[in-house]
């Protein structure tokens, strides 16, 4: 199994650069659309630049659900007014408490009024925007109590919230890796994942929120940023992207070298102009090579250069050679030339590798 990086985002968020987004790793996004019948003030400006950076047609949105601020027919109703336009694969349903927002903070639905809203405005919105899939958040710790209604919740695709690390402190002893390897620090933190409403299958983890710092290096203006992966196959059908089929265009048959990742998530071909490429269910993203097994993010600019994506130990010495391997036909040449640097010499091309410490070989 895969796991696709993805952030959602607010209007809390304030200004947000979708490309540093998009090029720092995360691979999917989610827009808050509404709370409630109040449209999230970033929406359309935040939707439009999505668009452009991630392409039309593969931004998710979703609804903060207040039963407080309409019925549950009227918000649909309203919603559908306002989404039966522009391209959105689907819809999540915010579904968590809602009892200090207003109107009327402190108050709340019992969870057998609250069950039948949702049902009723799952009801609505099936009816109003057919075809478009609708999925839905929350955890058993919220459902449990508030909702209670298990039969509901095997009726939606979940992303479910679970932070194994809560404070600042907390981060700074679990530093966050790069998004290609959320999943292994998620799994790590918390073996068993997230718990999801009534036990039903989970499909995403909102793994990280509050605490974590991580606005600025995605794009955003706020210091907190939610944090998602989800299951890559799963995330493939939200965007309604067709199963993959064998590329067969001239770029790729001119590929000297192919190579997959262990986990089966990417491939790496090396074309004949040297640029080490990643191919992801048919699409081309930017570079990426492994050091030690740890991704590293290549980013093509003015200098090659590539980030390590997790903290290694500083293992071996300076000087220290190796080979890096290209599929099974040919090697390249590696050395630890400094604490922060590696430079890896393959056949016709150098290309000068910032990398923190780094541990073992490198791997094509």
């Amino acid at each position: 199994m895969g796991w696709t990086p993805v952030i959602d985002v607010s209007e809390h968020q304030g200004i947000i650069d979708f490309d540093v987004m998009r090029l720092r790793g995360c691979e999917g996004v989610i827009i808050r659309f509404c709370h409630g019948r109040t449209l999230d003030t970033k929406f359309w400006v935040n939707y439009d630049k999505a668009q452009l950076a991630y392409g039309v047609g593969n931004v998710g949105v979703y609804e903060f659900v207040n039963p407080k601020r309409g019925t549950a027919l009227e918000t649909a109703a309203w919603m559908a007014d306002r989404l039966s336009g522009p391209p959105i694969p689907f819809l999540m349903l915010d579904i968590e408490s809602y009892a200090w927002q207003s109107p009327n903070p402190g108050e709340k639905l019992p969870s057998q009024l609250n069950a039948a809203w949702i049902r009723d405005h799952l009801a609505a919105l099936n009816r109003l925007l057919p075809g478009l899939r609708i999925i839905a958040y929350s955890n058993q710790a919220y459902w449990g109590p508030e909702v209670n209604d298990a039969n509901l919740a095997a009726r939606f695709e979940w992303i479910v919230p679970r932070y194994p690390v809560t404070s600042k402190a907390g981060y700074s002893v679990h530093p966050l890796p790069e998004p290609p390897l959320w999943y292994r620090w998620a799994f790590s933190q918390a073996p068993s994942g997230p718990k999801s409403p009534a036990g039903v299958p989970w499909q995403g983890w909102q793994f990280s929120a509050g605490n974590n710092g991580q606005g600025p290096r995605y794009g955003c203006q706020s210091s907190d940023l939610d944090l998602n992966i989800i299951d890559s196959a799963v995330w493939d059908t939200w965007l309604g992207v067709p199963p993959q089929t064998p590329i067969e265009d001239e770029d790729m048959k001119a590929l000297l070298y192919t190579v997959t990742a262990a986990d089966g998530q990417y491939s790496w071909f090396l074309h004949e102009n040297h640029k080490v490429r990643q191919i992801r269910n048919g699409h081309e993203y930017q570079d990426l090579i492994t050091a030690g097994g740890i991704p590293l993010n290549f980013i093509e600019g003015p200098a090659k250069y590539a980030e390590v994506l997790s903290t290694l130990q500083p293992v071996g010495a300076l000087g220290t050679t190796g080979k890096a391997v290209l599929g099974d036909a040919a090697t390249a040449d590696w050395e630890r030339r400094a604490n922060t640097e590696v430079t890896v010499t393959i056949p016709d091309v150098n290309v000068e590798i910032p990398t923190g410490t780094i541990q073992g070989s490198i791997t094509f």
